[in-house]
């Protein structure tokens, strides 16, 4: 009887650990999906892109944002919206999910092909838009073929309280949207291993106070 009376009580305290490392692990997800990756650099001025060429040497994956406000034009009508210029990698954690006109959701390497844009529903029924219809943004236009349903990282930034449009972020420079004065967010955005993570976070011991260093374990 004492047997079976240890066997259990080991048995029941490997179960509950179990259970505590999939919860950890479970809440750990959940965090790197509202920051969109596991730890985030942050600024209102441009980042230096050694921390992206460290980041890559330490074998974390990278991506980039730029989030702005700016006038999205038709030949009817303006809406102010948040701009998010994403890299082809975005998001590191967390689904991007874009669809069509008609719901449909569309497979995508996470940024539209440059001189296109995704917008939220807000943005197109307010503007009355279709597919493939062209809007203007700054000195450039664009295509909407993309319906915006649900991305992460979505109070990143002040410009979160703002409809939002995805675009490909070489196509910034022409647009001519960011201007001295102008108030933008550049992120940052790495994942990967624990312990390339820990490396990572330890080179960033003297970064300027201008740079904000989030990690999922912070959400």
């Amino acid at each position: 009887i004492l047997f079976i009376s240890i066997v259990l009580a080991v048995t029941s305290i490997s179960s509950v650990s179990f259970l505590g490392d999939r919860l950890k692990s479970s809440m750990q997800m959940q965090a790197s999906s509202i920051l969109g990756a596991d730890l985030v650099l942050r600024s209102a001025s441009e980042i230096d892109p050694n921390y992206l060429n460290a980041a890559a040497a330490n074998g974390l994956n990278t991506a980039e944002t730029s989030t702005f406000l700016s006038m999205i034009i038709t030949e009817n009508d303006n809406l102010l919206t948040s701009i998010k210029a994403v890299t082809e990698s975005y998001p590191l954690r967390g689904e991007l999910k874009v669809v069509n006109f008609e719901g449909i959701q569309i497979q995508h390497s996470g940024s539209p092909e440059s001189g296109n844009i995704w917008v939220e529903r807000k943005i197109s029924e307010s503007l009355e838009l279709t597919y493939l219809d062209t809007v203007s943004i700054g000195n450039k236009s664009f295509i909407v073929n993309g319906i915006i349903e649900d991305y992460p990282d979505r109070n990143s930034s002040f410009v979160g309280f703002y409809p939002i449009a995805i675009d490909n972020i070489h196509d910034v420079a022409e647009m001519g949207g960011i201007q001295t004065g102008s108030r933008v967010v550049y992120r940052n955005l790495f994942s990967g291993t624990q312990s390339n993570l820990d490396k990572f976070e330890e080179s960033l011991k003297n970064i300027p106070a201008s740079i904000r260093v989030q990690m999922a374990s912070d959400v």
